[in-house]
């Protein structure tokens, strides 16, 4: 099985056992669906309710309606099984992008080794360009261009890089 981590429970509201999530997971909206099925401390679980609050995906879970039956799932991370993401040909997976092969517009190749969120919803690819490390943001900026299907990024570097 091959989870893909979508979120964390970070706290709860209420108290009819709501778990407040931190998610900054791209495909949200194939993942938090009332009747589908979300893997927490190596659980199934169902999702009953589904909403948006602030910063905060917020879900209930079937069976549980009070806040002492999921105290348990404090801190918990929450994922989902990629068959379930049913992504399309041209989406991907952050994850996916190692050992991509990087093209750049002045034709230099390299291979993505690497890569790290720097927060926000941001994450820097660090990629082996001609026997050099260089960290390249994830931004329109320097990235041409994605193709999953042949695990090609284009990039455009900066003088020096």
């Amino acid at each position: 099985m091959d989870k893909i981590l979508i979120g964390k429970v970070v706290s709860f509201h209420g108290i009819k056992g709501e778990l407040r999530l931190l998610s900054n997971f791209p495909y949200k909206n194939k993942c938090f669906q009332v009747g589908k099925e979300v893997i927490i401390d190596d659980a199934l679980y169902e999702i009953a309710s589904y909403r948006r609050h602030k910063q905060y995906d917020m879900i209930t879970l079937k069976g549980f309606n009070d806040i002492n039956q999921v105290l348990f799932l404090k801190n918990q991370n929450v994922y989902e099984t990629r068959n379930v993401l049913n992504l399309a040909e041209n989406e991907y997976l952050k994850e996916d992008l190692l050992n991509f092969e990087v093209e750049s517009t002045d034709g230099k190749t390299g291979v993505v080794i690497d890569l790290f969120d720097s927060g926000s919803n941001h994450y820097i690819l660090k990629v082996k360009i001609e026997n050099k490390m260089i960290m390249i943001p994830c931004n329109p900026f320097f990235i041409q261009k994605i193709d999953p299907k042949k695990k090609i990024i284009t990039i455009q570097l900066l003088e020096g890089m």
